[in-house]
């Protein structure tokens, strides 16, 4: 009879945790700071895409937050953004939180809000 009640207990306890409310960013796939006009920021994206390996050999995008950051490589692509070979870009994006991202995949998405400028560039 003991083990029922500690059994009927724990079962409860797992119903109550389930109903609890999770919390505000928990579930949304946006981090707080993604949320609105506070989610979008202004990138670089360089002229050409460079060689890079994740799963396997791809190309990456090189980005920066600005003319005077060292370029990052950004593999998983921007949504809704098309890069063309030998123009520079600067982007307005939002940044989305991935819930249970892939082991070899990003825990964000970039999403294209507006391309500010399209530059050709110099050789």
């Amino acid at each position: 009879m003991r083990t029922n009640a500690w059994l009927a207990l724990i079962v409860v306890g797992m119903a109550i945790e389930g109903c609890s409310n999770p919390s505000p960013a928990a579930g949304s796939g946006t981090t707080p700071a993604a949320a609105g006009a506070e989610g979008t920021r202004d990138i670089e994206v360089d002229s050409q895409m460079v060689d890079c390996t994740g799963v396997g050999p791809q190309k990456c995008l090189r980005i920066r937050n600005n003319p005077q950051a060292e370029w990052e490589l950004w593999y998983s692509g921007i949504e809704g953004f098309t890069h063309k070979a030998g123009m520079k870009y600067r982007l307005r994006i939002r940044e989305e939180k991935v819930p249970n991202p892939p082991a070899d995949g990003s825990s964000l998405r970039l999403i294209l809000v507006e391309v500010l400028e399209q530059t050709p560039a110099k050789p």
